[in-house]
């Protein structure tokens, strides 16, 4: 399933292997490096009913944004280090907007 990210095209996509497994849904993070932005979804896991051998998958939920963090440059990759931490690589050429640093 396919949904948009961002504006311009994703170039780095991380899923957090921290929270896989733990909750009904797990993170992602997409970072865009024409925008130069971050962004942390919430994906639904695929369900399956247990009781039944004949049971399908159900179709996951479109993911929805949880926060959005703006690099101050061009995003270039990301790593994911552990629950909810993140490495940002950025580097220069936007211009900062009041406030970045």
């Amino acid at each position: 399933r396919r949904w948009q990210t961002h504006a311009a095209q994703a170039n780095a996509v991380r899923l957090d292997n921290f929270s896989f497994g733990t909750w009904p849904s797990f993170r992602l993070y997409t970072g865009c490096w024409d925008e130069g932005v971050l962004r942390c979804w919430t994906v639904p896991s695929i369900q399956h009913d247990s009781c039944s051998k004949d049971s399908q998958p159900s179709v996951p939920k479109q993911p929805q944004l949880l926060a959005e963090a703006r690099a101050g440059g061009f995003l270039n990759d990301l790593a994911v280090l552990g629950p909810g931490v993140l490495l940002v690589a950025a580097s220069a050429g936007l211009m900062p907007t009041p406030g970045e640093s």
